[in-house]
């Protein structure tokens, strides 16, 4: 994993952490799959002002990546991506203006 992002308070690796726990929980139901990335890809980008390029290497890229570290094999998400995709899509665009 690439560690080299500011972890003042130790946010970072708690959001690593926390993104680990989550996908565990979430392993064998693609749509809990889909929540958790969301909630991850939101924290990241709320927390620790990461962009979506690095949520994604932190998820799929990196190795093993927190879905690796997480007990997902090389298959598993490879046929989750559509799905891990449109979690990242939906947790990037910013919410409507009230």
């Amino acid at each position: 994993m690439n560690d080299d992002v500011d972890d003042a308070g130790g946010g970072h690796d708690a959001w690593l952490a926390e993104s680990r726990a989550l996908l565990a929980a979430a392993r064998g139901n693609p749509r809990r799959v889909g929540e958790a990335v969301r909630e991850i890809a939101r924290a990241g980008f709320r927390d620790l002002e990461l962009s979506p390029a690095i949520v994604w290497d932190y998820l799929t890229v990196s190795s093993p990546g927190l879905f690796g570290e997480a007990g997902y094999s090389d298959a598993e998400v490879d046929a989750l991506t559509p799905e891990i995709e449109r979690a990242m899509a939906e947790a990037s665009r910013r919410p409507a203006e009230e």
